[in-house]
């Protein structure tokens, strides 16, 4: 085979996942069942202990017509369930890793002409913030419609090997989005969940660096808009009726559609380039992903958490 196509045997390695990693992989997808099965054993809709009412009072009249009370042996129990939430804010804080063009620069020279030549965004990794509401959808307490308003950001301060109080690059991602996500355990303590939602984004940014020709070149971004995808899963903890927390995971498409590479009149301030020209070649332009994955984790607010009562 390596005869056949010999690029297998030098990139064949990419393609592996390094062992030490995978260990990390496993000893982390066992403690997040183990945790998700502890809260399974937890008690969830019987979540207090039954609480004993007085015993059932019973009457009965003797041969000489007097009236005795006596109470029964059985008593009344009172058991309570917890409903799903009519409302969640969740406020979270998040970890972003650069995927695709996003993850392809490491602040060398060669970097910063494959940067100049649009074959990436010059950026690796940042941080965020994310703000999101989730109201059940119609009669189906584990159907959500979700909300989110989110800003990403994302730098690269070692862009430039020749000067590195120079070269920086940076970029502000602001979204808001709608979309849908499936509770499996809506009344439960422990809630995990899947969800999509599709976002519309302004993507901004700068990059102020010096090039292997020693040109110092200094680039604003102005506000791109951009329509993407974001799919997540996760875990929301109940710690009352009112507050919780979460943890996930997220993979985020911020530039999916309408990618576009217009010519400035001002070489300084620039829109986004991130399609390829066919008909010129233009600084900065060249297919790129904004794609990214993002660790988060949050408290959860809830409200319309009611009990209702039974007897027994």
């Amino acid at each position: 085979m390596f005869l056949l196509f010999p690029e297998l045997k030098t990139n064949s390695y990419c393609c592996l996942i390094n062992p030490m990693k995978k260990k990390y992989y496993l000893v982390l997808i066992f403690f997040i069942i183990l945790f998700y099965l502890s809260g399974c054993k937890s008690v969830t809709y019987d979540y207090q202990e039954p609480t004993q009412s007085d015993t059932l009072k019973v009457t009965k009249t003797d041969s000489t017509g007097h009236i005795h009370s006596n109470k029964s042996a059985a008593p009344v129990k009172n058991y309570f369930i917890r409903s799903s939430p009519g409302f969640t804010l969740q406020i979270n804080g998040n970890y972003n890793i650069g995927l695709s063009e996003l993850n392809a620069n490491l602040g060398t020279n060669q970097q910063v002409f494959q940067f100049e030549d649009g074959q990436n965004f010059g950026t690796r990794n940042g941080f965020g913030f994310y703000v999101t509401g989730k109201k059940p959808f119609m009669n189906y307490d584990n159907v959500r419609l979700v909300f989110i308003g989110a800003a990403n950001f994302f730098s690269n301060y070692k862009f430039s090997s020749r000067a590195s109080d120079d070269g920086k690059i940076k970029y502000q991602v602001f979204s808001l989005g709608a979309g849908f996500e499936n509770s499996f355990t809506p009344s439960f303590k422990i809630k995990p969940y899947l969800g999509a939602a599709v976002l519309i984004n302004a993507i901004t940014g700068q990059a102020s660096y010096i090039n292997d020709d020693t040109v110092f070149t200094d680039v604003t971004f102005k506000p791109s808009f951009r329509v993407g995808v974001t799919l997540s899963a996760g875990m929301e903890y109940l710690f009352s009726d009112k507050i919780g927390w979460n943890f996930g995971v997220s993979v985020t498409s911020a530039n999916l559609l309408f990618k576009q590479s217009h010519i400035s009149d001002n070489t300084n301030e620039v829109y986004v380039r991130d399609r390829r020209r066919s008909d010129m070649k233009l600084f900065l332009s060249g297919y790129k992903q904004f794609l990214f994955t993002s660790f988060y984790s949050g408290i959860n607010i809830y409200f319309g958490i009611k009990e209702k009562s039974f007897r027994f």
